[in-house]
């Protein structure tokens, strides 16, 4: 602003100069204006060059298989580092290991044994209150003993392993109305994972109808790195839909229940979990399986005969849903998961425990990768469109900054019960 002068004869002089400074100074400021003008915009291409150079470039290493591992890699680095050590107090583990499969042959014989001795761990386990009893054993063959343990389990909280096969093989007459028997009701458009065919329990065992419960035990590794990180809920074959092993011991008592889909979830009785378009439900394995009960199958056996030194057996699967299974070596039932190898036994009866208490995450959407997205460029951004952007420490911190911001965002994510897909979001970061 320009100052006004007092009209006196002696401040002609000095006010002709004040009206020369003012009239340079408005000059000087409005041919100012267009060169921020431009200057912003400068800035603003420079932004969207680099933004849309880094986005182009992680698309492009996106597509390759070792960006794929390594996004893999990251989701499991999240688990491991951010998942609780969850109790598991409702589930045991009766398992069929070396020590079991030692210290029995000279009573039972080589592995597998004879079907009799079903009988009497399940009828041991009944009387000493287990909730229900789940065979993650595979009884596909007829053997000695098929009556006996078949008579067993009428009445009782059972479900029986099956598996899912990726192609159709030459079946008795009947399988198919026997999958139709075991199967649960549920409408055409709840998805599952659909399979050419599937092995059942021989029918002296599970007849089908009311009966004994069946689930699917097949588990689906990661094509990209042999992981298993997701569950198929249902699983589909010719027009049936038959539960994983782990739901269908959830429902072992009562009716088969009806299968209900809405919203992104499937629903059983009261409880849903969030799924893909396969029914897989990506399972929050804990950091520790606390209170996890497992006990060697020969203790339960014996405990069974009456012997006095493991009549503890009793109290440490009282009042909850059993898995019997095997840990030997020799069979080679292991998976490998986001926290390391570990028994195929084990992982089901996690897995009971996780879809209990819904210990699942929900499965990655666009809609937060891209908020993650936009995260990564936030820091540029502001970089760009503000004076800071002329800094040059702006430009070294700015890539780790972003990064930090997006490995934060994701982490509240994934506490939150929602995964999502990290690796694009800092790449972009970086690039």
């Amino acid at each position: 602003m320009c100052p006004i002068l007092p009209r006196r004869r002696d401040a002609n002089a000095s006010a002709v100069a004040n009206r020369q400074s003012c009239v340079t100074s408005a000059g000087n400021l409005s041919a100012g204006a267009p060169a921020q003008g431009g200057a912003l915009r400068d800035r603003l291409r420079r932004y969207a060059t680099s933004m849309g150079l880094g986005v182009v470039l992680a698309l492009a290493i996106s597509q390759t298989s070792l960006y794929e591992r390594a996004d893999l890699w990251l989701g499991d680095a999240f688990m491991r580092t951010l998942a609780p050590a969850d109790r598991f107090d409702g589930v045991a583990v009766v398992d069929v290991d070396e020590d079991s499969m030692t210290a029995l042959e000279s009573q039972l014989g080589a592995w597998p044994y004879a079907r009799q001795i079903y009988a009497v761990v399940g009828e041991f386990l009944a009387r000493a209150g287990a909730q229900a009893v789940v065979y993650d054993v595979l009884f596909s063959e007829a053997r000695e003993g098929d009556a006996e343990f078949g008579a067993s389990l009428q009445g009782q909280p059972v479900a029986l392993a099956a598996a899912a096969l990726p192609q159709l093989i030459e079946r008795s007459r009947g399988h198919g109305e026997r999958i139709a028997a075991l199967a649960w009701p549920a409408a055409p458009e709840v998805p599952r994972r659909y399979w050419p065919d599937i092995t059942l329990p021989v029918v002296e065992l599970a007849p089908g109808g009311a009966g004994v419960g069946v689930g699917v035990v097949t588990l689906l590794p990661d094509p990209v790195d042999g992981v298993v990180r997701r569950m198929p809920l249902l699983h589909g074959v010719q027009d049936a839909v038959l539960p994983a092993l782990p739901l269908a011991a959830l429902h072992a008592r009562g009716a088969k229940p009806r299968v209900e889909f809405s919203a992104g979830r499937i629903r059983v009785g009261e409880r849903a979990w969030p799924v893909n378009a396969s029914s897989e439900a990506v399972l929050r394995f804990p950091a520790r399986p606390e209170g996890l009960q497992i006990v060697p199958f020969y203790e339960v056996v014996l405990a069974a005969l009456d012997r006095p030194k493991y009549a503890h057996v009793a109290a440490r699967v009282r009042g909850k849903i059993v898995v019997v299974g095997s840990s030997a070596m020799r069979l080679g039932d292991y998976v490998q998961t986001p926290m390391g190898r570990t028994q195929g036994v084990v992982v089901t009866a996690m897995a009971v425990e996780m879809l209990r208490e819904g210990r699942v995450l929900k499965p990655s959407a666009a809609g937060w990768n891209g908020l993650l997205l936009a995260i990564a460029m936030l820091v540029p951004a502001l970089g760009f469109h503000s004076r800071l952007g002329k800094l040059s420490a702006l430009i070294w911190i700015g890539a780790p900054l972003s990064a930090v911001l997006v490995l934060g965002a994701a982490a509240l994510l994934f506490v939150n019960g929602q995964q999502a897909s990290i690796l694009f979001a800092v790449l972009v970061s970086v690039l």
